[in-house]
């Protein structure tokens, strides 16, 4: 007699047939090894989705097999079939640059590279972010900086191989309620250009100037609608004619919304 048994895998669901009397394992009982995907108790194995977990395996007397994010028992149960691509972890964190994704393969056979998705949803709402193309199938990692400050994100990413996609588990991040931020130049003093830093928590229009100490308008830097996230330039020390300023004092100044932040440099020559 057999048991029709189901299985999860890679958002699709794989059907296997699998003797009942497997169902419960004669002694001695198998001793499941990795994270995730599966127990023992009282000689009952019990198997779960194992897609994008780390690698888990299966020890039966004599009989061991270990693949990466899926079950295997020799001559008793396959679950699968196997992907040549597993995601062995998939992580993600706020940093001050925005959200960072890593992940790790466990086997990359045929692999083409990567999608990343994120929602504002844990179920439902996930749209590819990586607008130019694959992330390179070498990648383990992907920056997200068009995230808004005090709003929880859930991702997640698809390895594509010939086969198709396998996405993995979903990772929910909350970004920190942040305000708009100038950053101090680098270098500084500088010669002959520096880098101005700035953060916004939402997108807005954006003005950012460079003055004299009379108070004069040397430079407008920006003056447009700019989206949420850092953004970055280089004031190559010229005015508005394209002339070279002088040594001396200057100040950066950006209005972003009803913010206005100064802060100062200094030319040197």
């Amino acid at each position: 007699m057999k048991r029709f048994c189901t299985m999860s895998l890679a958002g699709a669901v794989v059907a296997v047939f699998c003797a009942a009397a497997f169902s419960q394992v004669t002694e001695p009982p198998p001793v499941v090894f990795g994270s995730g995907g599966g127990s023992s108790t009282d000689g009952t194995l019990y198997l779960s989705d194992t897609v994008a977990q780390p690698a888990i395996g299966v020890s039966i007397e004599s009989n061991t097999a270990l693949r990466g994010g899926f079950w295997y028992l020799p001559d008793r149960m396959h679950i699968g079939p196997t992907s040549p691509v597993a995601i062995a972890m998939f992580e993600a964190a706020v940093t001050d640059r925005g959200v960072e994704l890593s992940w790790t393969i466990a086997s990359a056979d045929g692999l083409e590279g990567f999608n990343v998705y994120r929602s504002v949803d844990e179920e439902t709402g996930f749209v590819r972010i990586n607008d130019d193309g694959l992330v390179g199938p070498a990648e383990t990692s992907y920056l997200d900086t068009e995230i808004e400050p005090g709003r929880t994100y859930w991702y997640r990413i698809g390895a594509v191989d010939t086969d198709g996609e396998f996405i993995s588990t979903v990772r929910s991040v909350t970004s920190p309620h942040r305000n708009v931020e100038l950053h101090q130049n680098y270098p500084n003093p500088f010669n002959p250009s520096t880098r101005i830093s700035y953060y916004l928590p939402r997108a807005q229009q954006v003005t950012l100037t460079i003055y004299d100490v009379r108070g004069t308008l040397v430079r407008t830097l920006v003056d447009q609608p700019v989206g949420v996230g850092h953004h970055s330039l280089v004031w190559d020390g010229t005015d508005s004619s394209g002339s070279r300023v002088g040594s001396g004092v200057y100040f950066y100044r950006l209005r972003a919304g009803n913010k206005v932040i100064t802060k100062k440099l200094v030319v040197v020559k």
